[in-house]
C-alpha cells in the first residue's frame, strides 16, 4: 500500500496551518525533496464550534466534525485528524459515526508522555479543555496524573487563545505570563506541561519554559505522517462499526450494567439525559460500553467512576440480556451484575448523558424504565441474588 492519504477536520485557523505545514515540512525528511503525503482539510467556522461548545452541545460539535470527516474521506482521504484538543471531547461521537478512522490528539501526547517517563502532567488550553475529561482519560489510561491551574489562570489563559492566539496575535505580556504558568506548575510537582490548544505553541517556547514542553499540534502532525507512511503505526482508532467497539450497530456490540445496592436495600438509577444515544428520558441502571480488550468488570468500574465519580464492588452476575433496537439499527448484548458502592458518593458527571440520578426502593423504582432495565428489574425481584444484602439484625 502506498503512502495514505490524511484528512485533517480543522477548527481554528492557525492551529490547522501548523498543523498542515508541520506534515508537509516534516515529510522530506521521509519521503524526499519537496514529498509528503496528499491532505485534504476542511473546516466550518470557529464561531459555530463555539456556540455548540459554550452551549454544552457536544453532540452538535461531533455533527459538525463528522460533516468535516465525510467531506474528507469522499476527497479520498484514509484517516482523520483533528488539530484541536477542546472539540476530542466528542470524540466518541464522532469514532462512532465516522466513515473514516482517526488518530485522536490526546492520546498522541499521552502516548509520547509515557515513552518519555513523565509522571505528572500539567495542563494548558481552553478552558473548556483543562476543566473537562479529555486529557484526565487519556493519561488515566496510561497511569498518569494531570493538573490544572486554578480557577482565575483558566479564565486567563482561555481569554488569551481565544481573544488573541486564534487570530494568529502573539502579545510579549501573553508569553510572559505562560511562561509564569509553567513555572508555577512546576514548583506544584508537575514535570511536563501539555500544549493543550493548538495554537499555544505559537507562543510558548520551549527552551524558555521550565518544563518540558508537550506540543499536541506538532506531537499528532508527526504521528499522521507516521501513519501515513508506516503500514502497522499504532494509535489509530477505527471507525466504531464492529462489535470490538461495541457500537451496537452494524455488528453486535457488548455493554455492561450495574444493579447498586446500598446498605438499605434501595436500587441506584440514572435517567438519560437529552443526547444519550437512544431511550432519551428514561430511566436505567447504570453501565456502558466494553472497550477493546477490557475485561467486564473493569469496564463498570470505568464507567462509574468516569459518569458518577465513585468507586464500586463488583458482585455476582445477574443476567444477560439482548437489547435489540431495530429501528436505529442496534443490537447489544448487555450483561449486568449487582454491584455496591465502596467509596464516593455519586454525582453527575456527564450531564449531556444523565438527567438525573437517586436511590429507590426496589417496589418504588419509576416505571419509565429503559427495556434492558426492566428486564433487570424483573430478574432481580425474581432472583433476590443480592451479594451485598447486609445480614438480618438478630431480635431481641
Amino acid at each position: 500500500m502506498g503512502v495514505k492519504h490524511v484528512g485533517v477536520v480543522a477548527c481554528s485557523a492557525e492551529g490547522a496551518a501548523l498543523c498542515y505545514g508541520t506534515i508537509c515540512s516534516e515529510g522530506r525528511a521521509r519521503l524526499g525533496e519537496h514529498a509528503h503525503p496528499e491532505i485534504t482539510m476542511h473546516t466550518h467556522p470557529l464561531a459555530r464550534y463555539m456556540g455548540c461548545i459554550r452551549a454544552g452541545d457536544w453532540r452538535g460539535v461531533a455533527d459538525l466534525m463528522l460533516s468535516s470527516a465525510r467531506k474528507v474521506a469522499d476527497a479520498g482521504a484514509t484517516f482523520a485528524i483533528s488539530p484541536d484538543n477542546t472539540i476530542h471531547q466528542a470524540f466518541e461521537l464522532v469514532a462512532a459515526e465516522s466513515p473514516i478512522p482517526w488518530l485522536n490528539i490526546a492520546r498522541v501526547v499521552v502516548e509520547e508522555a509515557s515513552r518519555a517517563a513523565y509522571r505528572r502532567l500539567g495542563i494548558l488550553g481552553t478552558r473548556f479543555l483543562m476543566e473537562g475529561p479529555v486529557y484526565v482519560e487519556a493519561a488515566r489510561e496510561r497511569g498518569l496524573a494531570t493538573l490544572t491551574p486554578d480557577a482565575r489562570d483558566r479564565e486567563r489563559v482561555n481569554t488569551i487563545i481565544l481573544d488573541e492566539l486564534v487570530y494568529g496575535v502573539l502579545l510579549e505580556p501573553s508569553r510572559a505570563y505562560f511562561h509564569d504558568l509553567i513555572d508555577r506548575l512546576a514548583e506544584r510537582g508537575c514535570d511536563a506541561v501539555v500544549l493543550g490548544c493548538t495554537e499555544i505553541p505559537l507562543i510558548v517556547e520551549p527552551d524558555r519554559a521550565s518544563l518540558p514542553t508537550l506540543d499536541s499540534t506538532r506531537l499528532l502532525a508527526r504521528a499522521a505522517l507516521r501513519y501515513a507512511i508506516e503500514p502497522d503505526a499504532g494509535l489509530i482508532v477505527p471507525p466504531l462499526r464492529t462489535a470490538e467497539r461495541g457500537s451496537g450497530g452494524e455488528d453486535i456490540g457488548v455493554g455492561v450494567g450495574a444493579i447498586i445496592v446500598d446498605e438499605g436495600g434501595r436500587l441506584f438509577l440514572a435517567r438519560r439525559g437529552p443526547k444519550a444515544k437512544n431511550e432519551r428520558g428514561l430511566w436505567e441502571f447504570p453501565g456502558g460500553a466494553v472497550e477493546r480488550g477490557e475485561r467486564l468488570a473493569d469496564a463498570l468500574r470505568r464507567e462509574m467512576r468516569e459518569e458518577y465519580g465513585v468507586e464500586i464492588e463488583v458482585g455476582e452476575l445477574l443476567d444477560v440480556v439482548d437489547h435489540i433496537l431495530p429501528d436505529e439499527h442496534q443490537h447489544w448484548v448487555s450483561p449486568t451484575f449487582v454491584c455496591r458502592i465502596v467509596s464516593g458518593t455519586p454525582v453527575i458527571r456527564e450531564p449531556e448523558k444523565c438527567a438525573a440520578i437517586g436511590w429507590f426502593a426496589p417496589q418504588e423504582v419509576p416505571s419509565e424504565l429503559t427495556r434492558i432495565s426492566r428486564e433487570n428489574l424483573t430478574n432481580y425481584q425474581t432472583r433476590r441474588c443480592n451479594l451485598f444484602t447486609p445480614p438480618a439484625r438478630p431480635t431481641s
